[in-house]
């Protein structure tokens, strides 16, 4: 008996260009991130959990931005959770802390 592969989620799409710049902008608005140089990761973010400047992110990918101090803050947030109407819609994702985020 032949078994067909299963049922593949669809893919997603990577960051153009633009939506990466974007993002950047906004998160050096809202989190205080230097702007980013040509290192991988972009850090010194201020956390609004622990207001610690711990919070990192990807640069060539920013969909996620977390706080370093993982064993005493753990804060953790999607770029989508934080701007869903860049990726088409809101995101039931919830934080891992229960801080206020900045305004945007």
């Amino acid at each position: 008996m032949i078994h067909s592969p299963p049922e593949q989620p669809p893919s997603l799409h990577p960051l153009t260009s633009a939506q990466i710049y974007w993002l950047q902008l906004e998160l050096q608005a809202r989190f205080g991130f230097p702007l980013p140089r040509a290192e991988r990761w972009v850090q010194r973010g201020r956390c609004p959990c622990c207001d610690h400047r711990t919070l990192y992110y990807f640069a060539s990918s920013p969909t996620r931005v977390r706080c370093n101090r993982q064993n005493k803050c753990a804060f953790e947030i999607t770029t989508r959770a934080l701007f869903p109407d860049v990726f088409g819609g809101p995101d039931a994702w919830k934080g891992t802390c229960e801080c206020q985020l900045p305004p945007a």
